[in-house]
């Protein structure tokens, strides 16, 4: 990835694979979610699983701008809520998310629907499926630098 240089050539599917004795496959965010949606979604059609797909990458964004405060240190570690001003663009994004989901005129230019709170579940809970693997990323961080630094 691009703003993680070195990553490139780290095999990270057969890493976990062999760690979770399970199949893994890895790819990016957007096939990822519409796959999900076609494999285990609700079948509703196809406003209601681009919008699904679109407010989770959305969603995941606000989970990833929590996460990318520190490339090494645990989201847990440095505080979740603590960078006030990052609260308030949050703040001012989730308002502008419900405006797209509930006004009628935006629904049809963003192909979103009124989503009921099982479906803002399955968003949120979709969306933080990112916060291990980001997580996990920063543990290898983690554990490099601290190799290279005893070297």
């Amino acid at each position: 990835p691009p703003n993680m240089p070195g990553w490139d050539e780290v095999p990270l599917k057969e890493i976990m694979e062999k760690e979770l004795g399970l199949p893994v496959f890895v790819g990016n965010d957007a096939n990822v979610a519409a796959l999900g949606e076609h494999r285990f979604g609700a079948g509703r059609g196809l406003t209601e699983a681009q919008g699904l797909t679109f407010l989770t990458l959305v969603v995941t964004e606000f989970v990833k701008a929590y996460n990318f405060r520190s490339d090494r240190l645990s989201v847990f570690g440095i505080g979740l809520f603590r960078n006030k001003w990052l609260n308030l663009a949050i703040i001012w994004e989730v308002l502008l998310l419900v405006l797209i989901v509930y006004t009628p005129f935006l629904q049809e230019s963003f192909h979103t629907f009124s989503l009921s709170l099982s479906d803002w579940a399955v968003v949120i809970l979709s969306s933080l499926t990112i916060l291990p693997v980001l997580e996990i990323t920063k543990a290898f961080i983690r554990m490099n630098g601290k190799k290279q630094a005893h070297s």
